[in-house]
C-alpha cells in the first residue's frame, strides 16, 4: 500500500504491530467524514430490450481498494486537519446466460450490461498531531470496504433501474478480500 502525502502519516510507533492491533488502533485514531461516487460509467448494450430481456443472466461482481492511500493535511475553523482517503473501485457485468464468468475479457455482444463506480471514503485523523503508521492504514483499509458498502449497493439499485434492467440486489454485507486485495464473485 502506498501512502500518497505523508502529512500525518509516518511509521507509527512500532514497525512490527500484529493486524489485529493495528486495526484496532486505527479505529480509534480514525472518524468517517464523508462516502462519495469520484468516478462512475453505466450502459446497456445496444442489443439489450427491456421488454424482453433473457431469461436469465451471468453476474461478473468486482469490488477492488486501489493500492494508494491519500492523506490531506489542511485548516478548518482555525484547526490543523487530517484526512485519510480510500478509494474502492467496484464494477457488475450481467452478461449473456452462456458466458463464461470466470474470464477478464468478455467479448461486447456477451455483456447486457455494465456498471461501475469508484468510491471515496475519507476519514479524519481524530488528533491531528498522531501519526498512522503504513500498517494501520492496511489494516483499516478493509473498513472502507465496508462503509462504502450500502453507498455501491444504493448506486446499483438505482443504475440498473434507470437502464431498465431487472431489480439487482446484492448483499447487505461486502465480501471479504482475497489476499490481492480484490474480490470478485
Amino acid at each position: 500500500m502506498a501512502v500518497v502525502s505523508s502529512s500525518g502519516v509516518g511509521k507509527g510507533t512500532s514497525s512490527l504491530m500484529e493486524p489485529k492491533n493495528a486495526l484496532l488502533e486505527a479505529q480509534q485514531m480514525l472518524a468517517i467524514e464523508d462516502v462519495y461516487v469520484q468516478q462512475a460509467e453505466a450502459r446497456a448494450g445496444q442489443a439489450y430490450e427491456p421488454l424482453t430481456p433473457p431469461a436469465s443472466f451471468v453476474v461478473q461482481l468486482r469490488v477492488t481498494p486501489r493500492q494508494q492511500v491519500h492523506s490531506i493535511q489542511y485548516e478548518a475553523d482555525g484547526q490543523p486537519r487530517v484526512s485519510i482517503r480510500y478509494t474502492v473501485d467496484t464494477g457488475l457485468r450481467l452478461l449473456m446466460p452462456d458466458t463464461d464468468a470466470s474470464k477478464e475479457e468478455i467479448p461486447l455482444e456477451k455483456i447486457v450490461a455494465e456498471i461501475s463506480a469508484a468510491f471515496v471514503v475519507r476519514y479524519n485523523l481524530i488528533d491531528p498531531t498522531s501519526k498512522v503508521s503504513e500498517e494501520q492504514l492496511l489494516a483499516f483499509s478493509e473498513n472502507a470496504l465496508f462503509h462504502m458498502w450500502p453507498y455501491w449497493r444504493e448506486f446499483l439499485q438505482a443504475t440498473a433501474s434507470r437502464l431498465r434492467l431487472p431489480a439487482i440486489i446484492l448483499p447487505m454485507k461486502a465480501p471479504r478480500q482475497n489476499p490481492a486485495g480484490t474480490t470478485q464473485q
